[in-house]
């Protein structure tokens, strides 16, 4: 018996499984809410990361492209 509409399932999100590393697809309502606001908040600090490193790597495209053309590139 699944019990979606009962009022304590309405806080937790129904039917919705968070992805991360730690736990395989565990169901949101058995993570406390402190843990899952981390768990998001460090998926964020992994994606800003990646961002990051995106970024870096197209200025030194840029840089090199430049370079090619003959025009150095002012970097902020």
């Amino acid at each position: 018996m699944h019990q979606f509409g009962s009022r304590d399932s309405s806080a937790v999100l129904p039917a919705c499984t968070l992805i991360d590393p730690d736990s395989r697809r565990k169901p949101v309502s058995h993570i406390p809410a402190k843990q899952y606001v981390t768990l998001i908040v460090r998926r964020f600090r992994q994606v800003k990361n990646k961002v990051k490193v995106a970024r870096v790597e197209m200025e030194l495209t840029q840089q090199q492209l430049a370079k090619k053309v003959g025009i150095t590139l002012l970097i902020r």
